[in-house]
């Protein structure tokens, strides 16, 4: 249930990453488009300004893009990973309580099975003592008549 709760908390750190990461993207994509609009804005000016030299300006932004997202989609692979994570985790708690319950079902029996297992014991000494008493009274009678008739013979 621990690792559970551990793998939960850092599927939220890499959630919370990957927002920050595409908020992140959103921004260069716009400091891109930004930059590429006013490069093309500078184009369009007098012939004079066409002969400077202009440095290119979404190079480096597009390389801040690429970046992130390589950054990103790394980020998804590994929320995706630990989500898996979860999911094995909590199929293995779900199977443990059940191993539990089973667990628990099976020593209720056995303890109501050792409680009739010693009942009948009990009705077994006690028939095993009412066999030999009747046993002894069947002596004590065979004896008793047994001498009558020897006697009267």
């Amino acid at each position: 249930r621990r690792r559970c709760n551990l793998l939960e908390s850092h599927i939220g750190a890499r959630d919370e990453e990957i927002q920050s990461l595409r908020l992140s993207l959103r921004k260069s994509e716009q400091r891109l488009a930004d930059a590429e609009e006013k490069k093309l804005k500078s184009t369009s000016h007098s012939q004079a300004d066409a002969c400077k030299v202009e440095v290119p300006v979404g190079e480096g932004s597009a390389s801040e893009i690429t970046k992130i997202r390589i950054k990103l989609a790394e980020t998804e692979r590994a929320n995706r990973q630990l989500t898996r994570k979860v999911a094995e985790s909590e199929k293995k708690v779900r199977e443990v309580v059940q191993h539990r319950e089973v667990a628990k079902a099976a020593k209720s029996k056995a303890e109501r099975l050792e409680e009739e297992m010693k009942a009948l014991r009990r009705e077994r000494e006690e028939g095993r003592v009412l066999e030999t008493q009747w046993a002894e009274f069947r002596f004590e009678i065979e004896k008793s008549f047994g001498k009558e008739k020897t006697g009267e013979e």
